[in-house]
């Protein structure tokens, strides 16, 4: 009805919900539907195939509200702990580093964010990783891939080189010139979708950020600045549907680095090797190939 001139051609196409289909089995719709209640992502996913309704979610997760709730009481530190840490890096001319502590029940407590010049990217980041003690970090392939090979062959096992391409999660071991490192392939979206419900998932978000006051360092700012602009726009993909997608091209770095962070830590809890300071095994994540990032 959107485009009446392919009639002509007799290009036709129809939404038809699961609902409606016998081979698909209504206890599985249901349990789609009830996990679906707990993050708004899952509820628009559902929307779309479930109901065929087109649902691209909240256009903008992450507000002054929800940055709001994810604070608590307590300032960043540039030191080690007994907990273990993850970070990730985005990549450009200035690259954008952050770093969490995992606690004990799930929480995720930003310990760390910082500008870094890409020409001591490198440099800056294995001294990072020294006052940290990081378990693992995630840093993109692109544009710096010299500067990311560099950062793997140091810490190997401990750091992966991401892609946003397919539609899976998948890891997969890359060479250059006889030297391996690890990668990992995920979907932009779904990766970003899961990002932002761990700021809203109930009863508590699982994203802890410092609270602000007066002598909050200014990075601080610019942290909630790109965490904002991770939102969506309606765009027409190349076959005429209708789709919702994250924006590009906008100062969204930190937002970036703390989702690739976050996927650092279910690969390295995945191995089941030593993260840190202590064998942290609360958290029993299995390495699957899955749907979205986490």
């Amino acid at each position: 009805a959107h485009y009446p001139s392919r009639l002509k051609n007799r290009k036709i196409s129809y939404r038809i919900p699961q609902l409606i289909v016998p081979a698909i089995a209504l206890p599985y719709i249901m349990d789609r539907w009830e996990k679906a209640q707990k993050k708004k992502s899952k509820r628009a996913k559902f929307n779309c195939s479930g109901l065929a309704k087109p649902d691209g979610g909240d256009m903008q997760p992450i507000t002054d509200a929800v940055l709001k709730a994810c604070q608590a009481d307590y300032r960043l530190s540039l030191s080690k702990g007994s907990l273990p840490r993850f970070a990730g890096v985005d990549c450009g001319d200035t690259a954008h580093f952050a770093c969490y502590e995992l606690l004990p029940n799930g929480r995720k407590r930003w310990l760390w964010f910082e500008e870094l010049d890409s020409d001591e990217m490198v440099e800056r980041i294995d001294t990072l990783w020294d006052e940290l003690g990081l378990s693992g970090l995630v840093v993109d392939a692109k544009p710096l891939r010299v500067e990311a090979r560099t950062i793997a062959y140091h810490h190997p096992e401990k750091v992966w080189l991401q892609d946003f391409k397919g539609e899976e999660l998948t890891e997969e071991i890359g060479e250059h010139k006889g030297k391996q490192f690890q990668r990992v392939m995920v979907d932009r979206d779904d990766s970003l979708d899961e990002f932002c419900d761990l700021f809203t998932v109930e009863p508590e978000p699982l994203m802890m950020l410092p609270a602000k006051d007066a002598d909050s360092p200014a990075i601080l700012d610019v942290v909630d600045i790109h965490l904002k602009n991770l939102r969506k726009e309606k765009t027409v993909d190349q076959r005429g549907n209708v789709v919702f997608r994250f924006v590009k091209n906008v100062a969204n770095h930190f937002g970036m680095a703390m989702n690739s962070a976050i996927i650092a830590e279910y690969l390295a809890v995945g191995k089941h090797f030593n993260l840190g300071p202590v064998e942290y095994k609360s958290l029993q994540h299995r390495r699957v190939k899955s749907k979205g990032a986490y």
